[in-house]
């Protein structure tokens, strides 16, 4: 009899749990939306895996979150990065002005004492003393060692400004091989994310496959972009540089060969009244001159070598970086926009993960889509502009060289002759630094005005409002 109750008790008892397990799961209702939730309700009960569908994609949500953070830190130190270099120099433009000018205005000194010398005394070349014929060259020479000593003194700043960048870490070559390390971690787990995508394709739905896909086109463009936004400020960098060097190297040539192979023998010429070496002072000033003509062509083309060696040696370390256009930011963004607006309408609302997510690609995308890499002169008409000052001024100077050769070794004999022909030359010499001068002077004003209107440069400008913004987004990219 005790056995019956027994298992009478039993049976009840077992009936009673049964009941009360079934009400409970019926008043939990529905799990939310996640990608978990997706993977478990698709899950083959008849497989066997070491790790389940569902940890699968919460591997895809945590991939996911740890690209967009690593890629946020990533942009924002190339801001940074960009924001050091293009960093506005305090009081340089104002000194090559200074050094400039009084280059400039002993240059005139130099056109006018050759001038007025040359034409008193063409009459009786004899009464003109050692000091008057002097003059001249003595000016020129202070004025290309003027010009020597302001490149010298410009490129010490520099070198301190560049030594100061590198401590930071953030001279080109260290932030090549910080980005490199970088970018092949954000590569490795985009990698990793999409083979798990691939892996779960066939057993999840169209509208989750979806999701999933633009949060990858998000992911590989921002990547992308990154990239190109870092190459470019590489290349540009690159590009100032080789242009700078150039420049500076040709410049110096011409001061040298103007200040020390022409002025020296003119200076010479005047104190032992050998008239041939004025020939050799022509020389001096004309190859000076030869010197400066092809400078624009020269300049440029080595900063589109430099510019492009450097984006072709970048790329080769970089994967499968491709630089979209406009439209195509635009048509990701439409898309990103219309995957929320879908959510948003939907259970999938309760995503809020997933609504963050899509969130963050839109700002860094349309961030992007609005952030040229740096802002220069139109390259067309600076080059024409830079084509023409260069062929004036150096083809001038030639001629005015040409001259004193002509007066120096065809007339040495006729100091009458030779002076009337150096006066030619200091007629010549006068208008390219009377040029020069208001050329330099107008360009400074207009700097000035830009100055006025904004406290930074336009590229310095720009990469603050780019940081600002990223500091503004942090806060969210750090609660994933």
């Amino acid at each position: 009899m005790k056995s019956k109750i027994w298992k009478s008790n039993t049976f009840f008892r077992a009936w009673h749990l049964s009941r009360t397990i079934v009400c409970l799961s019926l008043i939990a209702g529905p799990p939310c939306f996640s990608f978990t939730a997706v993977a478990t309700a698709n899950v083959d009960t008849t497989r066997t895996e070491t790790l389940s569908d569902a940890d699968d994609f919460q591997s895809v949500d945590r991939l996911t979150e740890r690209v967009i953070k690593l890629q946020f830190a990533l942009y924002k130190w190339v801001s940074s990065f960009r924001l050091e270099h293009f960093k506005k120099r305090g009081g340089r433009a104002w000194r090559i002005f200074a050094w400039n000018m009084a280059s400039l205005a002993a240059a005139e000194g130099n056109a006018l004492s050759l001038t007025i010398v040359s034409w008193k005394n063409f009459n009786d070349p004899a009464k003109g003393t050692k000091a008057q014929y002097s003059a001249a060259p003595i000016q020129s020479m202070i004025s290309n060692s003027i010009t020597l000593v302001g490149m010298a003194s410009e490129a010490a700043f520099d070198a301190r400004r560049n030594h100061e960048i590198q401590r930071k870490g953030l001279g080109v070559r260290d932030a090549e091989k910080y980005f490199v390390a970088a970018d092949q971690e954000i590569f490795a787990l985009l990698t990793k994310r999409a083979a798990l995508v691939e892996d779960k394709k066939s057993r999840v739905s169209a509208e989750q496959m979806n999701i999933l896909q633009t949060e990858d086109d998000g992911l590989q463009m921002i990547r992308s972009m990154t990239c190109v936004n870092f190459i470019n400020a590489c290349a540009n960098i690159k590009r100032a540089r080789a242009a700078g060097l150039l420049n500076d190297l040709i410049t110096a040539s011409s001061a040298a060969t103007q200040g020390y192979a022409g002025a020296l023998p003119g200076l010479v010429s005047a104190q032992t009244k050998n008239i041939r070496l004025t020939g050799t002072a022509g020389l001096g000033f004309a190859i000076g001159g030869v010197l400066l003509i092809p400078r624009p062509v020269l300049v440029t083309y080595l900063q589109k070598l430099a510019s492009q060696h450097e984006k072709q040696r970048l790329l080769a370390m970089l994967p499968n970086v491709r630089e979209a256009d406009t439209q195509q930011v635009d048509a990701l963004l439409n898309k990103i926009e219309a995957t929320k607006n879908h959510c948003l309408t939907t259970e999938l609302a309760q995503s809020g993960s997933l609504i963050k997510r899509l969130e963050t690609y839109k700002h860094q995308l349309s961030m992007f889509r609005s952030d040229p890499p740096a802002v220069f002169e139109n390259p067309s008409t600076h080059f024409k502009s830079s084509l023409l000052k260069s062929a004036y001024i150096g083809g001038s100077t030639v001629a005015a060289g040409t001259m004193l050769a002509v007066g120096g070794f065809g007339h040495y004999r006729d100091p009458k002759q030779a002076l009337i022909d150096f006066g030619i030359g200091g007629i010549v010499f006068s208008p390219i630094y009377n040029y020069s001068m208001f050329d330099i002077l107008q360009q400074r004003v207009r700097e000035s005005v830009a100055e006025r209107k904004a406290a930074a440069g336009p590229n310095q400008r720009r990469a603050e409002q780019r940081l600002q913004l990223l500091e503004e987004l942090e806060d969210g990219v750090k609660a994933f």
